[in-house]
């Protein structure tokens, strides 16, 4: 792994939806879609900073990872009322929106 590898835009933004996630488990009632968010972020970080090489057939690792961010984060959003949570959650599913038109396109 390179040094110049760990700080691209995309790996930013991966990053910025971890903390955006996490952010959401504190602050959003309902723990179930934070959580999706979460678990989906971690993964999404850990493979672009190249810790982890997962391949998922069929689909893809990537389009499988954004889309449980884009289904945690817009389930998050539907689900929360107040400032900080639904920019979270917007926040995780626009990365998570980004990973799967990257993967797609």
């Amino acid at each position: 792994m390179h040094a110049n590898n760990l700080l691209t835009a995309n790996n930013l933004l991966t990053v910025v939806a971890l903390a955006a996630s996490i952010l959401l488990l504190l602050k959003v009632p309902a723990r179930l879609f934070p959580l999706i968010a979460l678990v989906a972020s971690v993964f999404e970080v850990l493979r672009a900073l190249g810790i982890l090489s997962l391949k998922v057939p069929v689909i893809g690792a990537a389009l499988l990872f954004g889309g449980a961010m884009v289904v945690g984060g817009v389930g998050s959003w539907i689900k929360s009322s107040n400032k900080v949570p639904v920019t979270a959650a917007a926040v995780v599913a626009l990365v998570g929106l980004l990973r799967v038109l990257a993967h797609v396109m």
